[in-house]
């Protein structure tokens, strides 16, 4: 992580960095550079220099040896503020992520700092993390494979007369066995008319014959997978067949485009046509988002009004879909911008899977 440090201070004034990390405003750039594990540290602070190891300040009933960072511990108040004056002596300018920064937390800083400055340095964060070092990619990688595993073992956890929650249980806990203590998003279970509804919340409905739409992912120290798959419980008829070939053959007409210096806002102008073209239908959300630490990570990704151009190192999401009266049909992919062009991380099947 030592060239997303330099990257950082590359983007930004400031002289130092503190990160805050609390359980009322989980801090996700703490965690990027610590790499310490999510839903632990709150309380705690990771300072940053240039050209300098990390150090984290946390409390003494935290694990005092980690083998990356200089750790920095204290039991009470008063030895907390003079190790954070010590660390920042002869430094002026101190970057806080404004967005994730509660206004007592600041005033708080700004007394014990006194004459500090403090700078923002949310989009310098955003920009930094932005592209994926090799360390990083590789993580994405094996949820991804976790992820493909598990629904491979869809049809098996599936039995008749199950509902939704039932199936999507099933599946989080092949997830959890293979991966972290946490997903990367509640997974989406959504059968026939509910497949229609973007961010269907799995409920109580029971799976009948016809359309099952299943959003999903695993996470892997920290980094997240997102991948959308698509079946169809009995057999499929030649119209959802049909469907189902025309929104896979736009994921591969974005794949073909997206490659370095590339525009994401054009990306989804022309995947949008032809779906239009295809199908009729409109594609109401973006065509995919930045994957990495969060399901929607930087960068922004593909949007009608979307500015944001393509770099090497970046992965995102692909997932065109159309929504109607019939449900839906929504395939996700994930992907990462190498220098030629990009390379798929998963693979949705060509053909929709039946059940």
């Amino acid at each position: 992580m030592k060239e997303k440090i330099f990257e950082l201070f590359e983007n930004t004034k400031a002289d130092a960095v503190l990160l805050r990390n609390s359980d009322s405003a989980p801090e996700q750039n703490f965690f990027y550079f610590s790499k310490l594990p999510f839903g632990h540290y709150s309380g705690s602070l990771l300072l940053l220099k240039p050209e300098q190891e990390p150090v984290l300040i946390a409390n003494c009933l935290e694990n005092k040896k980690i083998a990356w960072l200089k750790t920095r511990q204290f039991d009470s108040k008063k030895k907390f503020e003079a190790i954070l004056k010590k660390e920042l002596s002869g430094k002026k300018k101190i970057g806080l992520n404004f967005d994730l920064c509660p206004k007592n937390a600041f005033l708080r800083l700004k007394k014990i700092l006194r004459g500090k400055k403090f700078v923002d340095i949310s989009k310098a964060l955003g920009k930094t993390r932005e592209t994926k070092t090799g360390e990083e990619i590789k993580k994405i990688g094996i949820a991804v494979k976790i992820s493909e595993d598990a629904i491979k073992e869809l049809p098996v956890f599936f039995s008749k007369g199950m509902t939704e929650k039932q199936l999507g249980f099933k599946l989080d806990c092949f997830l959890r066995e293979h991966c972290d203590a946490e997903l990367a998003f509640p997974t989406i279970v959504a059968s026939g008319k509910n497949s229609a509804v973007p961010h269907h919340i799995t409920g109580n409905t029971k799976i009948r014959n016809g359309l099952l739409l299943v959003d999903f992912g695993a996470k892997n120290r920290n980094y997240c997978a997102d991948l959308t798959r698509m079946f169809c419980i009995g057999k499929a008829s030649a119209k959802q067949h049909e469907l189902y070939e025309k929104v896979f053959a736009s994921k591969k007409i974005a794949e073909s485009l997206c490659r370095p210096n590339a525009n994401c806002g054009q990306i989804f102008e022309k995947t949008r046509k032809f779906i239009k073209q295809k199908t009729g239908s409109s594609l109401v959300h973006g065509l995919g988002h930045g994957l990495g630490l969060q399901a929607h990570d930087f960068p922004y990704g593909f949007g009608e009004k979307s500015k944001g151009i393509l770099k090497e190192g970046m992965v995102l999401t692909l997932e065109p879909a159309i929504y109607g009266k019939f449900g839906g049909i929504r395939i996700e992919d994930d992907i990462l911008i190498t220098k030629n062009g990009c390379k798929l991380l998963s693979n949705a099947p060509k053909e929709l899977a039946e059940i």
